[in-house]
């Protein structure tokens, strides 16, 4: 059975498909400018070749170099925190077109420690516009009950403003993207 294509069929996909585009050209830049570290890692994203083995073995000891006690994995928070590992976890991510999570992680990080309350009210904005507004060009994927707090919590703007969100993407990256992650440079499952 084919389904008519009405006008408001076309402009969703209209819209769905420009919001592709414009989400494939603005993703990857974070609102925090940071340098990519000249000691960064080298890394297989899923989109790309694997990297030669030397960098792929250096990479994987760094890793397991950050783990605690026997643990045979780096934790997220811990990998998240470390220049390196965190910028070969975004390479990896944006790879996979989805490195808005750590954009966005890594953007509220530094929204926590602004003092100044016109750049912390600029950079809210900024946030809310970059990732948790319907249609951003970075969306992130969280739920509507945390959209609604987070823009009734940006009243306070104070350091907590986005831990709910921030939160919610912890999950989901530490739930899904990292395992695969981990996977792709110490192997296993």
């Amino acid at each position: 059975m084919k389904i008519p294509a009405t006008k408001n069929n076309w402009q969703t996909l209209v819209r769905v498909f420009k919001r592709s585009v414009i989400r494939n050209k603005s993703k990857s830049t974070s609102i925090v400018t940071t340098d990519k570290p000249q000691d960064a890692l080298t890394i297989a994203s899923p989109r790309t070749s694997h990297p030669a083995t030397e960098d792929r073995k250096e990479c994987a000891k760094y890793l397991c170099s950050l783990t605690n006690n026997n643990e045979l994995r780096p934790r997220l928070s811990t990998v998240l925190r470390d220049q390196r590992a965190h910028e070969a976890f975004r390479i990896f991510l944006k790879g996979e077109y989805s490195d808005e999570n750590i954009n966005f992680w890594s953007d509220v990080e530094s929204y926590k420690t602004l003092e100044d309350v016109e750049k912390r009210d600029q950079i809210a904005n900024t946030i809310f516009s970059t990732y948790l507004q319907t249609d951003a060009s970075c969306e992130i994927n969280i739920s509507y009950e945390t959209k609604a707090e987070t823009l009734k919590s940006m009243k306070a703007l104070d350091s907590t403003t986005f831990n709910r969100a921030q939160n919610e993407i912890l999950f989901l990256m530490e739930s899904d993207a990292f395992k695969r992650f981990l996977s792709s440079i110490l192997g296993g499952g």
